[in-house]
């Protein structure tokens, strides 16, 4: 265990626009610092967001979205570089 005391603070923040009446966009970004209280680590981590969402039918939906998250450690070997792309198709019986 690093540290038994954790202490994280942070911000983020959501839109999301009506493209159609089938579509629609959205956008997130957020910050959060992780200070581990017992040891000298800090961690700095910020996410950017962005996703399409489309009904293609009244039961079926699919999305793709893109994330990129990038942290930044006081602790070499703990920093991550992130790009992500996540697609779902969703049906509902």
């Amino acid at each position: 265990s690093l540290s038994s005391s954790i202490v994280q603070t942070g911000f983020g923040t959501s839109l999301t626009w009506r493209l159609s009446a089938y579509t629609s966009a959205s956008a997130n970004a957020n910050y959060s610092r992780t200070d581990f209280v017992n040891s000298t680590r800090k961690d700095d981590t910020g996410t950017l967001g962005v996703g399409l969402t489309h009904q293609f039918h009244p039961r079926l939906n699919g999305s793709l979205n893109y994330r990129r998250q990038e942290r930044s450690s006081s602790v070499a070997g703990n920093e991550l570089h992130e790009n992500a792309v996540v697609g779902s198709l969703n049906m509902n019986f």
